[in-house]
């Protein structure tokens, strides 16, 4: 912490990072805390204030607009400019922390970089810009060549204090010897030195790791310990992960991490909206657009939205523009008003001028006005406010943009943009990163991730300077040795956080096997299964701080008409939770996006072409008696009909290349059916896509069979057309996943004599089924056989439609949780994430 003396004093403190400035501000509050950064843009402000003509300070997303344009300027277009451009610029910042002189002999890559510098700096004095580093040498210039009296206007302390540095760069050592020359008392807040009781601990996996250290920190802050940290490598990158392990235990925390800007419901809503100026936008944005209440008029239009977007699936398209969707928003007239005032603007104009236009457009759609801002989103909206100010600042360089190149602007800010939730600090739990806690105290301190893979580090050099000179010069990160130096000074700070540390790692992560960090080798190792079994049990005990309620019944139904038919009766077959909301609850999936036409429009093209083909042959002895040829031009004219009638709903598809190959597919599937057909006992059709209601047990079903033959001997054979892979097996299941057949069986006023299955799949192609043995199809069934069949069947649908009946919406997946991972009411009855 910060030594009694400098407390007293008037002393300035710099901190090496934003965090730590927080933290100590909160325990010295008289004290001047300021981070590094923060203080050299403070010094700016104030020596341009005393003299105008000093450059412009360039923020970090203005020197990165600076560095496409220049990369850009002198590169072939590629897709990965965006890295070069923070690679690019790295190498510039180290050049100048560092103060590296390149030498006549380098690398291509390098002599590419320096084109790129070169033009930046000319951009710079063209321009009357500089950076934070310029700036930092700019300012060690002032400072020297200043006299007394214009040196107290600069405002610079009599004492500086620097705090958290593990390291400084050569840049920030020249400044603090002139600051001496000047006569300002410089020093380095060194580390206390700490007795710490140290412990480490290894588990099988990451995520036991991380439910320990959770259970470990609610622990320890019930014990009157008033501040724990949990210290987490790549803590940006796990922040999420992080989130979700400490909010099922403990929310008292303060996670120091900035937040994913882009994936705020407040952030990604606005950014959705202005997608809308494209000429099309795909189904994904469509559903978020209707679903979310970010969208003006949203609870007075919320159910008509729900239904224009079953319409968007229901068209099986991946892209729809505005103008089609206000084509079918007629049931939506508020939407519908807001879609037609977008205006699509294509001119070549500036930031400043497209922010305008990006913030007349969120209000046209009414964005954000029925939603009262929590505390949070309050923060997020004064954020994206800042964020578009940047956004305008951008215009610095008065280059202009079309929209599409406008938009890509802003995502990439918003994509880089760093946003703190505020909130209180006075909380007991604190998450941050290795390098954050560098000079904190705190009670207790669990160090997560301590693999040999995070102490040390692997050395990454930028592949822009020349790697001896980074080396020789022990630039930041380039080489193992830096690495190894920089490990053991982390480490040694590491362990005057708290005098009560416990250092863990997982001896496996996804792919491979771990191993700890050398530097934890002379560390006490704790026996890892009793104390996590101890952690377990904690978390165990909150199980019973809850009170379970069963609710397993719905409304009983009498003298009602079951939707969907057979539908119902399949979802109760899989799950009484899935029938009670498919009839109840008037569930139903959306449609999946498929390319060409979808699996249930192969079905439909299928079905009507074989239903067609059929009313003109009648027989199977005309189809036997009928020239190849002739059958083939029937097979080719019923393929068109059925074809055209889907493509009519879905003109994406006319002239379609996927068509013609669905054309060709189909002609060689149904050539080969029929080839099938003709070696089947001599039969007739009796009925063709029959459609007929029948009443069990006082609901109505209405059920359509596919077709019904007829033999030479006056027994009939009901055939239902499948395309995917079927077992009869299933049949005889209690519950049985496709009842169609066996409830038509068992309700049919005709003597049925068999059930059959067609199927119609290039690689499982032919009937299935069972029934009497007469015809040369089927498994062999007496007569005794058949009759126990369908007493059977009866006794089982009767148990699933009494159950549908009486409202059963219990949870009981046929397969278990394999039917729960194919379900799409999982957000629902959440089972499957239990």
């Amino acid at each position: 912490m910060i030594p009694s003396d400098l407390v007293q004093e008037a002393c300035l403190i710099l901190t090496e990072n934003a965090t730590q400035s927080r933290l100590l501000i909160r325990q010295y509050p008289k004290l001047h805390i300021m981070p590094w950064f923060l203080w050299l843009q403070a010094q700016w402000q104030q020596c341009a204030i005393l003299d105008p003509s000093l450059p412009v300070l360039l923020s970090e997303h203005q020197q990165n607009q600076l560095w496409l344009r220049c990369i850009q300027r002198n590169q072939e277009p590629r897709s990965d400019t965006k890295a070069l451009v923070s690679l690019a610029k790295s190498a510039y910042q180290l050049k100048m922390a560092w103060d590296l002189k390149l030498s006549e002999v380098l690398l291509e890559q390098t002599q590419n970089w320096l084109e790129w510098q070169e033009d930046y700096l000319n951009e710079c004095k063209k321009n009357n810009f500089f950076d934070e580093w310029a700036w930092l040498w700019c300012l060690i210039d002032l400072i020297k060549s200043s006299v007394d009296i214009n040196f107290q206007k600069l405002k610079i302390p009599n004492k500086i204090a620097f705090f958290g540095f593990l390291e400084f760069s050569p840049a920030q050592k020249r400044f603090m010897d002139v600051l001496k020359d000047k006569d300002v008392i410089v020093e380095n807040i060194n580390l206390d030195k700490i007795d710490a009781t140290r412990k480490k601990i290894n588990f099988s996996s990451s995520e036991e790791e991380m439910y320990a250290m959770v259970a470990w920190a609610a622990e320890e802050t019930k014990n009157n310990i008033k501040r724990v940290a949990c210290l987490v490598p790549d803590l940006n990158n796990k922040k999420h992960e992080i989130e979700r392990f400490f909010f099922e235990k403990e929310k008292n925390i303060y996670i120091h991490s900035k937040e994913d800007f882009y994936n705020i419901p407040l952030v990604y809503s606005a950014l959705t909206i202005l997608k809308l100026l494209r000429y099309q936008l795909s189904i994904e944005d469509w559903s978020y657009l209707l679903r979310s209440p970010w969208v003006g008029a949203y609870e007075k239009e919320k159910y008509e939205r729900l239904k224009l977007l079953e319409t968007l699936y229901e068209k099986n398209e991946y892209q729809f523009s505005v103008k089609q969707v206000c084509e079918l928003s007629q049931s939506c007239p508020d939407l519908l008003l807001r879609l037609k005032q977008i205006s699509f603007s294509r001119k070549n104009q500036i930031l400043s001028a497209w922010k305008l236009f990006f913030v007349e457009i969120l209000s046209v759609m009414g964005w954000r006005e029925e939603i009262k801002l929590t505390g949070k989103e309050q923060r997020v909206f004064e954020s994206w406010n800042k964020l578009l100010l940047e956004f305008e600042r951008l215009s610095f360089l008065k280059e202009t943009f079309f929209l599409k190149s406008a938009l890509e602007q802003l995502h990439t800010l918003v994509a880089i943009w760093s946003f703190q939730p505020s909130g209180s600090l006075d909380v007991p739990i604190h998450i941050l990163s290795l390098h954050q806690s560098v000079g904190l105290k705190f009670d207790a301190v669990w160090v997560l991730g301590m693999q040999d893979s995070v102490l040390p580090a692997s050395p990454k050099p930028n592949p822009f300077l020349p790697l001896n000179l980074q080396r020789q010069k022990k630039v930041a990160h380039a080489s193992h040795d830096w690495e190894l130096r920089h490990a053991h000074r982390l480490f040694y700070a590491l362990n005057q956080t708290s005098d009560k540390i416990i250092f863990s790692y997982a001896k496996q992560n996804e792919v491979e096997e771990l191993e700890a960090s050398s530097f934890l080798s002379s560390i006490e190792e704790i026996k890892s299964p009793d104390l996590y079994f101890n952690f377990k049990k904690e978390f165990q005990k909150d199980e019973n701080q809850f009170e379970y309620y069963e609710d397993d019944r719905g409304e009983e139904l009498d003298n009602v008409e079951i939707r969907g038919g057979m539908t119902a009766l399949k979802e109760q077959s899989m799950c009484a939770f899935r029938g009670f909301a498919y009839q109840q609850l008037k569930t139903k999936p959306l449609p999946s996006i498929e390319y060409g036409l979808t699996p249930r429009e192969k079905g439909i093209v299928i079905h009507r072409a074989l239903e067609l083909i059929w009313k003109e042959l009648k027989t199977q002895e005309r189809l036997i008696k009928m020239p190849l040829e002739a059958l083939e031009g029937i097979i080719l004219e019923k393929i068109d009909q059925s074809v055209m009638k889907i493509v009519k709903k879905r003109m994406s598809l006319f002239n379609s290349e996927i068509i013609f190959l669905e054309k060709k597919r189909l002609k060689k599937l149904i050539h080969r059916w029929f080839m099938h057909e003709k070696n089947r006992e001599s039969f007739s059709i009796h009925e063709l896509e029959k459609s007929f209601e029948v009443v069990f047990l006082g609901l109505k079903f209405t059920l359509r069979i596919d077709r019904i033959d007829c033999t030479d001997s006056q027994r009939y054979y009901i055939v239902d057309y499948k395309t995917n892979v079927l077992s009869v097996n299933d049949w005889l299941e209690e519950r049985p996943s496709e009842p169609q057949l066996p409830f038509y069986a068992i309700t049919s006023d005709l003597p049925v004599a068999g059930l059959l299955f067609g199927q119609l799949r290039s690689d499982n192609l032919g009937f299935r089924g069972m029934g009497l043995a007469d015809d040369k199809i089927l498994k062999p069934h007496t007569a005794q056989e058949w009759e126990d069949q369908l007493k059977a069947w009866h006794q089982n649908l009767n148990g699933l439609i009494k159950a549908l009946k009486e409202g059963d919406a219990s949870l009981n997946p046929k397969e278990g949780l394999r039917t729960c991972k194919a379900c799409y009411l999982q957000a629902l009855c959440r089972l499957y994430d239990n």
